[in-house]
């Protein structure tokens, strides 16, 4: 009877008085644990011990996995608790593993790890934008868009402008800025770094404009102009010296109405090139679109 007590109760005081040690530090929250029909003996008893039998019985006799994959997550001063308890009870009997306190502390221990681990998902989503970021950067096609004004009508511009060989979409319509309206021709142009391609692009509309084959047109909307959409392009426009006008419209693109021209009036002149690569009428694919313009990038006046 004396060893049957002992390996029954003494076993489990060292448990307990670790369990206390552990809950009073603030470090474990007991989980509940299914009792069975040790547990439920064990809690019967005198009300005196009710609190030092129920640490014990939170304890599960028989399921020793939840110990060893909950026993790395403890720190040392677990570990050490842990083994004094080890030493008592092999001097009392077998030792019981406190499953309650594995779990409990491996808990605690799993808040920081999750802190840690979510810096570590942040780190690597960081990784991955830059890199998709860099990406698209080395994929992406540097279209720009210009809008010239016609002074000989918008389908002589077009044919002249389309033989460019930066250009990659023409489009004929009108300009609306206040009262005036101008005939122009909206272009899609290859710029992946510099000025360069603007600045080709505005020297050939100098060219067109110092034409003298051409039928002088009557119309007011007729007029040498530059509607730009960048700073970039605002730069390089600069005064526009021409010999056709010396007071061009020189505006900002986003203070100004575009309307696009029938499409009758779409491409009708076919291009006279040194080569059949002309560009392409961006009025009749839908797929040619500038790149969009970063707001500090924008024109404003």
């Amino acid at each position: 009877m004396k060893q049957a007590f002992a390996s029954t109760n003494l076993v489990r005081v060292p448990l307990s008085l670790l369990a206390v040690q552990l809950a009073s530090a603030r470090l474990v929250a007991f989980a509940p644990v299914a009792r069975n029909e040790t547990s439920a003996s064990i809690v019967r008893g005198p009300p005196s011990k009710t609190i030092t039998r129920r640490l014990a019985a939170a304890a599960d006799l028989h399921d020793t996995s939840s110990a060893v994959d909950m026993k790395p997550l403890l720190g040392k001063a677990g570990h050490a608790m842990l083994r004094n308890a080890a030493r008592r009870n092999n001097n009392s009997g077998p030792a019981l593993p406190p499953t309650h306190l594995l779990v409990a502390a491996g808990t605690a221990r799993q808040r920081g790890g999750g802190r840690a681990a979510e810096g570590s998902t942040a780190v690597a989503s960081a990784k991955d934008g830059r890199a998709e970021s860099a990406e698209a950067n080395r994929k992406r096609i540097f279209y720009n868009e210009i809008t010239f004004g016609a002074p000989w009508g918008f389908h002589e511009l077009e044919r002249d402008l389309r033989c460019d060989c930066h250009v990659k979409g023409t489009e004929t319509g009108h300009v609306e800025w206040g009262n005036t309206v101008t005939q122009a021709v909206r272009v899609l142009y290859f710029e992946p770094y510099g000025d360069d391609p603007t600045r080709d692009l505005l020297e050939t509309y100098r060219k067109h404009l110092a034409r003298t084959d051409l039928h002088i047109c009557v119309s007011p909307e007729c007029k040498v102009a530059v509607f730009y959409t960048t700073n970039e392009q605002k730069t390089a426009v600069g005064n526009f010296t021409n010999k056709n006008d010396r007071q061009p419209l020189l505006k900002c693109a986003s203070l100004t109405l575009w309307k696009q021209a029938g499409i009758h009036d779409q491409s009708q002149l076919a291009p006279v090139c040194d080569t059949n690569k002309w560009a392409a009428s961006t009025y009749m694919n839908s797929t040619l679109q500038p790149d969009a313009i970063a707001l500090n990038d924008r024109c404003i006046i």
